[in-house]
């Protein structure tokens, strides 16, 4: 089991269906490593407002007994996003949590530079855009770094 602290970063978004969805990517070093994993991509039950998106962030880290593990959640630059760590906190104490927003680009494109803020907007476009393909995608991830040995014991999420 990690020990550490962890870093977040979620993304939340209605598809062209209506469905308000939310994914969560876990970040952390292991022995100097740095490990990205896809935690998980739900449906929100009702409306992406701030409250159901910190319900729905809260019970995926707690379905993998992480939620006293957050180190900084990084979040788009949207309201609801405010509103959902401020439940967030209310649900799971977040202690020394920091968050933090990309810039919005369209406005202020200086701000939009820094190369780790927008890695990670790409990473979760990216979810975004293959929603309705995340197992497949996900499958196939993991078993091209099996096979590459490129996975480190706590890496395998088969044992999980």
């Amino acid at each position: 089991e990690y020990e550490g602290r962890i870093n977040f970063v979620t993304d939340a978004w209605t598809s062209p269906n209506h469905p308000a969805n939310i994914g969560l990517i876990a970040h952390f070093e292991v022995k100097g490593v740095p490990i990205s994993i896809i935690l998980d991509v739900v449906k929100v039950s009702k409306s992406h407002n701030g409250k159901n998106l910190a319900h729905a962030f809260a019970d995926i880290l707690k379905d993998y007994e992480i939620e006293h593990k957050m180190l900084s959640c990084t979040c788009d630059n949207v309201s609801n996003n405010d509103t959902m760590m401020e439940e967030e906190d209310k649900i799971i104490p977040l202690y020394s949590a920091h968050l933090l927003k990309l810039f919005d680009m369209k406005e202020d494109k200086d701000k939009a530079n820094n190369a780790n803020l927008l890695t990670e907007e790409h990473e979760l476009l990216a979810l975004e855009a293959e929603v309705n393909e995340e197992e497949r995608l996900w499958a196939a991830e993991h078993e091209q770094d099996k096979e590459a040995g490129n996975m480190l014991p706590e890496d395998n999420l088969d044992e999980w």
